[in-house]
């Protein structure tokens, strides 16, 4: 991602001082489901529509998050792929 905003300002990233975004401790299972169902895209002929579900509840079913933080869970990734997503549209 800062790879694409560095090309638009014409600068080349440092990654050894970048300020990477810390992970609250309310939205570490999230991670964690996201980053075993990053790769399972929906894909249309104008990129990329979203995470499939079914990698989604896939992931959760793996990890064993128990039954309360499910809902919980799918919607913040839902969230993290539409915010993703939708600026990979407007590139």
């Amino acid at each position: 991602m800062c790879e694409k905003v560095h090309k638009k300002s014409n600068t080349i990233p440092d990654c050894e001082v970048c300020n990477k975004p810390m992970i609250l401790p309310e939205n570490f299972e999230a991670l964690r489901v996201y980053s075993l169902c990053s790769k399972q895209l929906i894909l249309s002929y104008g990129g990329i529509v979203g995470i499939r579900l079914e990698a989604i509840i896939a992931s959760i079913d793996l990890l064993d998050i128990p039954r309360i933080d499910r809902v919980e869970i799918v919607e913040k990734i839902l969230l993290i792929s539409d915010v993703l997503y939708k600026k990979e549209e407007g590139n």
